[in-house]
């Protein structure tokens, strides 16, 4: 076997293998971090400061990650909308609300929200009315009704389809 000699100045810059502790060790706090579940960008990075990493580390990993697919906000806020929407019963308000607080950009929150439209948001709140209305048996009328408009709302839902909701539910119960 024949070895090779080089001059180390005949390597290109981008092409040497960096080592540096700081990032190897903030490379590991994120990559544990992520092993618990995704996060955004912004989550990430406010993490690794508040563990004491220095900003430009932290800075340089973050696009390290995102360049070999470790990070992606615009998946993660399909998957947050997707998942709080199916599973939850959120509203896109709702919704929106929680992914600007992960830290989130507008283009990423309004593009996972196009995949919810309004007809699967007034279907979604009609089937959390009537499962709620069902389910809850104390007191009068009016007061089932308030709380049934109180859990919608607080689910994210507009006046307009909670109050179509609750309209339809309190007739169909009437009725029947």
């Amino acid at each position: 076997m024949q070895f090779v000699s080089y001059d180390e100045a005949d390597i290109p810059e981008e092409s040497r293998l960096r080592v540096d502790p700081e990032l190897e060790r903030a490379r590991h706090v994120a990559l544990s971090i992520l092993a618990s579940g995704p996060r955004s960008r912004a989550d990430l990075e406010k993490r690794l400061e508040q563990r004491g990493h220095e900003p430009d580390v932290v800075c340089e990993l973050l696009d390290n990650f995102e360049r070999v697919g470790l990070l992606n906000d615009a998946d993660f806020a399909s998957t947050v909308a997707r998942t709080r929407f199916r599973e939850r019963g959120r509203a896109r308000r709702a919704i929106a609300e929680e992914l600007n607080r992960k830290g989130l950009g507008q283009a990423d929150i309004a593009e996972a929200l196009q995949e919810i439209t309004e007809d699967d948001e007034r279907a979604a709140a009609l089937s959390l009315a009537r499962k709620k209305f069902a389910m809850d048996r104390r007191g009068d009328a009016a007061a089932r009704q308030r709380r049934l408009i109180a859990y919608l709302g607080r689910r994210g839902y507009s006046a307009d389809i909670v109050m179509s909701c609750v309209a339809a539910v309190t007739s169909a119960t009437e009725e029947g």
